[in-house]
C-alpha cells in the first residue's frame, strides 16, 4: 500500500493533481476552459473542497490503519449519511422506505466498528481505533462532500465543481510538504 512508504499528505496532493491534467484536457476540448472557472460561488466551492479533501485524508490513512475490507466498508457509510445530510442541509424529503435502508446500512457499519472500538474485541486496538475513526471521518466527509455537490450542481457546470476541487485539494496538500515528502520513486 502506497501509504506505508509516502504521507497521506502527498498522496493526497498527487491523486488530486494528476486529476487535473485530465480534467483540463476535458474542458479545453469543450472549448470551455476560460469560462469553467467562472463562479458567483467560490464558498460554496470551498467548503465542498475542505470536505473532499479531509475525506480524502481520512480514508488513505484509513486504508493505512485498517485491513482494505473493512475501511472500505466502513466507508459505504459515506451514501447512508449523504441522505441524513440532504433532509437536514438541503430540505429533501425522505420517505420511510430509504430511512429504513439508512439504519440497516448504518447498523451493518456499527456491526464492523464493534470490532475495533468494543474494549477486549478481536481488532481492538490504539492502531486500530484510530483506523476505524479516520474511516468514519471519511465518511462523514464525503457524505458533507457529496450533500454539497448535491446543491452546487443546481447552479454549477460538472466541470466547473471538479476543477475547483481538483485545484483546491491539490494546493491544500501542498500545505503537508512542511511534515515530511518523500521523493517518488
Amino acid at each position: 500500500l502506497a501509504s506505508a512508504r509516502y504521507p497521506i499528505g502527498e498522496l493526497t496532493f498527487f491523486r488530486s493533481f494528476f486529476a487535473v491534467i485530465p480534467v483540463f484536457v476535458w474542458v479545453g476540448y469543450r472549448g470551455e476552459l476560460p469560462s469553467v472557472f467562472y463562479t458567483r460561488h467560490i464558498g460554496q466551492h470551498l467548503i465542498r473542497s475542505v470536505a473532499g479533501a479531509s475525506a480524502m485524508f481520512c480514508g488513505f490513512s484509513a486504508l493505512s490503519l485498517l485491513p482494505i475490507a473493512d475501511a472500505t466498508a466502513i466507508g459505504y457509510a459515506a451514501p447512508l449519511l449523504t441522505v441524513v445530510f440532504a433532509v437536514f442541509l438541503l430540505g429533501e424529503k425522505v420517505h420511510i422506505y430509504r430511512w429504513s435502508a439508512v439504519f440497516v446500512g448504518l447498523f451493518g457499519v456499527l456491526v464492523i466498528l464493534s470490532d475495533y472500538v468494543v474494549p477486549g474485541a478481536s481488532g481492538a486496538g490504539e492502531r486500530s481505533i484510530s483506523g476505524a475513526a479516520f474511516a468514519v471521518g471519511g465518511a462523514v466527509f464525503g457524505a458533507l462532500a457529496a450533500t454539497q455537490v448535491r446543491s452546487l450542481v443546481r447552479y454549477e457546470s460538472a466541470a466547473t465543481i471538479v476543477i475547483y476541487f481538483s485545484l483546491f485539494t491539490a494546493l491544500f496538500s501542498l500545505g503537508t510538504i512542511p511534515f515530511g515528502w518523500v521523493v517518488p520513486t
